[in-house]
């Protein structure tokens, strides 16, 4: 094969070392791990800093290599080289947490690390031989151990060698893979008889986005198969070189199954080769009772390198691995179902993912995203990623996350590591206590800088937690731990901070929380996606497009907004004008918006939803219809509820759809995004209200800093994102070319000029009743008609 033909990688020399020598247990001691939960970052500079003149810190190293399939790219840091006398000295420094007798002869990728940096050296600097040395630290004593061998350059260069050829032999299937991949995409015909009307055109602009790598913003009504479209124009140019793995990223398991269905339809041989994973939280997954990290207790993380080699083999011969399948694998060879679909990733040509496996600095697949990558973002219901990526990139710390830990140290005689603990809890509760009396007079407040005490009270934490953590310390383990982590992440993205974030305190009772509030997040989601090859993002809500082009970093992308597939007169909408929804009208507008839902649902026999702007609403009205009307069969949605009762709920509005069903529901909540009820199953909504977020001062801080930025504040803090509601809300309804249904908006606000420029086309012409009699009067009209 040409060496233009052969396919290139880069990686670094860490990756390929652990790639290769990993053994062992998941650990909290060592890595993989140990780098999520311990910074070693200043014993590094702490040890580098001590060495001397002439000490070499972080020196760049690269070299390539390649074989019959794969053109490689080593590359990475050495931590530093001592010249001592008349040699050199490569140094590979380890921090660690666990005894130094675990690491007495040195870890195997540890040596292998550090022996491909020395040969490289040795290449790039003429010598025939150096000495190659382990550091490991172990904190937070600061207790050291050295280990050092001198070989060769020949010794060095072998060593090397072989470890890379390790690495390719992986690598050439997984090249061999991609040529089959490709060549099946190649002749892949679309996975459905005809296009809808728009999917054609979609599918292109994704094609394009990718070819160009010029990201874009789509917006695609319901029915257009925006799921469809994406794979297969993301697909197509996959199949000819363009990119090496589509991440779709959805923030629902609703939405993931409808890309893995769509997916079976495209690879619907079951030897198609197309390897995909979907991805799971870790605690949802666990086939432990109790989440619990520790390989003394769980035989999933006990010896896990030393069995994942095997899963991985059987792996590649399983194109569809789901949850289930990736639950079935894991189980079977006994390794932790969360690392083996993290591993199961590199191997697979879609990842089907959350949005903060890409996104979130805590949680994103570091492999993929820390240096980016030739990949895809396929980003479905794109309206989410704003609110989102601004959680994403906020970090907070509340009193009641302290007293968590302080309720579960032990009491009474303690070491002295215990009674440190004690003392930043202490310091914590200093803290929020000056924070409360600064708070007297008002519900937040927003000084120009994040607190000085807090971020000292957050380091003193993680430097006392260090000795406890990956330990067995009984029930104080998980809020030691849970803390741990809020600081690290407080920290962390304090380290950001700048005129885009502000710092916010609130109070609400006794509970009193600090938050490093991330206000835009533009530039780092821009940031993030110039790493990669492009970026695709889609929902059927994407109005005003230059407000999601501006806050979502894409103000170069390619816009394209599509119309609705189907007849517009299937669709019928109502506006009532005469009745008040705004909050300080609820009280006495209740009663009115009870007529209009009864005298909407009564006008036709089937289901229904009604979506509130609130709970507290929802229950006022609710208690009206069943004083009032107590024939109506109402459903109303409950707070908290777990997902086997959601598909409970779903599923009473898939039967017996000639009966009449009226499901009361929260507009932005699980039942208002991402469900499919076609056909009988819903043919009306009703929504009260125009969506607008609960007045607070996160959302004031948007709106002040947009303001002040001449940008119009109010709309991108609260109209904009509550118009997304509603337009989520009522694209329940019409869902397949066949559907018909009845759309009743209950605010006068909708009438408004600024709310008809946000409406899509197929809302009008829009009719505003001015009585229940006239809405009864025109809906049985429509009903008769279509």
């Amino acid at each position: 094969m040409d060496m233009d033909e052969k396919k290139r990688i880069s990686v670094s020399v860490r990756t390929l070392a652990e790639r290769v020598l990993q053994s062992g247990d998941l650990s909290f001691g060592m890595a993989p791990q140990s780098s999520l939960f311990f910074e070693g970052s200043e014993a590094h500079r702490k040890h580098q800093g001590s060495q001397g003149d002439g000490y070499e810190s972080e020196v760049s190293l690269s070299c390539e290599l390649e074989d019959e399939y794969i053109h490689l790219t080593l590359q990475g840091r050495a931590d530093g080289i001592s010249h001592e006398n008349d040699r050199q000295v490569l140094e590979e420094i380890k921090s660690v947490h666990c005894d130094l007798s675990y690491v007495e002869n040195g870890r195997p990728e540890h040596w292998a690390q550090a022996v491909i940096y020395a040969a490289i050296l040795c290449e790039n600097r003429d010598l025939s031989g150096m000495g190659v040395r382990l550091v490991y630290i172990k904190l937070p004593e600061y207790e050291t151990r050295t280990i050092e061998i001198s070989p060769t350059l020949s010794e060095l260069q072998s060593e090397r060698d072989r470890l890379v050829s390790l690495f390719l032999r992986s690598e050439d299937s997984l090249a061999k893979h991609e040529l089959a991949r490709n060549a099946a995409l190649g002749e892949m015909d679309f996975c459905f008889p005809d296009y809808r009307p728009g999917q054609r055109q979609m599918a292109g602009e994704v094609f394009r986005s990718v070819r160009d790598r010029v990201p874009c913003l789509l917006e695609a009504p319901t029915g257009i198969g925006k799921t469809a479209a994406a794979l297969f124009g993301s697909l197509k140019a996959l199949s000819q070189g363009m990119g090496e793995k589509i991440f779709y990223l959805a923030p629902r398991s609703t939405i993931k199954a409808v890309a893995n269905d769509t997916l079976d339809r495209i690879a619907s041989d079951p030897g198609f080769p197309l390897r995909r994973v979907t991805l799971t939280a870790k605690e949802k997954c666990c086939p432990q009772d109790e989440t619990v990290c520790d390989p003394e207790l769980c035989p999933y993380a006990r010896g896990f390198f030393d069995r994942l080699d095997g899963a991985l083999a059987e792996a590649e011969t399983l194109y569809r691995l789901d949850e289930d399948a990736v639950r079935s694998l894991a189980e079977k060879h006994t390794v932790c179902p969360f690392e083996l679909s993290l591993a199961l990733a590199e191997i697979s040509d879609i990842v089907i993912c959350d949005y903060n496996y890409a996104f979130d600095p805590r949680v994103r697949l570091q492999r993929f995203f820390q240096d980016g990558g030739p990949y895809v973002l396929l980003v479905d219901e794109a309206h989410q990623l704003l609110d989102r990526s601004r959680e994403m990139f906020s970090a907070g710390i509340g009193r009641d996350d302290v007293k968590k830990l302080k309720d579960a140290l032990p009491k009474g005689k303690v070491s002295s590591a215990v009674k440190a603990l004690r003392q930043t809890v202490r310091r914590f509760y200093a803290v929020f206590r000056a924070f409360s009396e600064e708070l007297e007079e008002s519900e937040a407040l927003c000084p120009c800088a994040p607190s000085e005490e807090l971020h000292e009270a957050c380091e003193e934490y993680c430097e006392n937690a260090l000795p406890f953590l990956g330990t067995r310390s009984g029930s104080m383990m998980k809020p030691l731990t849970d803390l741990y982590f809020l600081c690290r992440h407080y920290l962390n993205t304090e380290k950001g901070f700048d005129e885009r974030s502000r710092f916010l305190v609130t109070k609400n009772g006794r509970g009193i929380r600090a938050v490093l509030q991330c206000i835009d997040p533009s530039e780092k989601l821009k940031e993030a996606s110039k790493k990669i090859r492009t970026v695709v993002c889609y929902s059927a809500t994407l109005a005003p497009e230059s407000y999601f082009m501006r806050l979502l970093g894409l103000q170069d992308a390619a816009f394209r907004r599509y119309p609705s597939p189907f007849d517009s007169g299937h669709l019928g909408v109502w506006v009532r004008t005469d009745i008040q929804t705004a909050y300080r009208f609820r009280e006495e507008s209740a009663g009115e918006v009870a007529q209009a839902i009864h005298t909407f649902v009564s006008a036709k026999s089937g289901h229904y939803m009604v979506f509130f702007p609130s709970y507290r609403y929802m229950e006022m009205v609710l208690d009206i219809i069943r004083d009032r009307f107590p024939d109506v069969p109402v459903w109303a949605q409950e707070k908290d509820m777990k997902e086997d009762e959601r598909l409970d709920y779903l599923e009473g509005f898939r039967s017996a759809t000639e009966e009449t069903l009226v499901g009361f529901v929260v507009m932005g909540g699980f039942f208002a995004e991402g469900i499919d009820l076609p056909g009988d199953c819903l043919i009306g909504a009703v929504i009260v209200g125009a969506g607008i977020p609960q007045i607070g001062p996160e959302r004031d801080l948007i709106r002040a800093y947009h303001d002040a930025s001449d940008e119009p504040g109010y709309q991108y803090a609260y109209q904009f994102p509550g118009f997304v509601r509603v337009q989520q809300a009522a694209g329940r309804l019409i869902r397949t070319e066949n559907d018909k249904g009845a759309l009743l908006l209950i605010d006068p606000r909708f009438v408004r000029q600024d709310y008809l420029e946000l409406m899509p086309a197929s809302w009008f012409p829009l009719s505003s009743p001015p009585s229940d009699e006239a809405m009864k009067t025109e809906l049985t009209r429509f009903w008769e008609r279509t």
